[in-house]
């Protein structure tokens, strides 16, 4: 069985940030590499995450720092999956109803601040393995 890799184009991978859920955001964190599992929604085309004032990703967000996102779909039964990636600049928010509502926090009550990740950049690929 071969598998073949597609590109996806930016209104796909919209429409997979846009169902929110489990992704992954890297950042500098006084300069070393952070990457840290966060939920996330897509609100008016930016990824909305929920965290707190004396996190590292708060940090980040206060100095306006180049960030990357990454969220993946896997299916190993099938050998396939999608992945989008997303770059831009990561600032505080003020949050939304609706995304206050949708981002509850992680075993930390403490998380009652937003940032968010306005995309300069979106690429995606899906993993697929055709029908015999």
């Amino acid at each position: 069985m071969t598998t073949s890799l597609q590109v996806l184009d930016r209104d796909a991978c919209l429409r997979r940030l846009g169902r929110g859920g489990i992704g992954r955001v890297a950042f500098s964190d006084g300069g070393r590499l952070a990457i840290l599992p966060v939920n996330f929604v897509l609100v008016d085309g930016d990824i909305v995450i929920r965290t707190s004032t004396g996190a590292a990703l708060y940090r980040a967000a206060l100095s306006g720092d180049d960030v990357a996102f990454e969220v993946d779909e896997l299916d190993p039964g099938y050998r396939g999956g999608r992945s989008v990636l997303a770059r831009g600049h990561l600032t505080t928010v003020d949050a939304t109803p609706a995304a206050a509502r949708a981002l509850h926090p992680w075993g930390n009550a403490a998380a009652d601040v937003f940032v968010s990740i306005a995309p300069t950049e979106i690429t995606g690929r899906r993993i697929c393995t055709p029908e015999v």
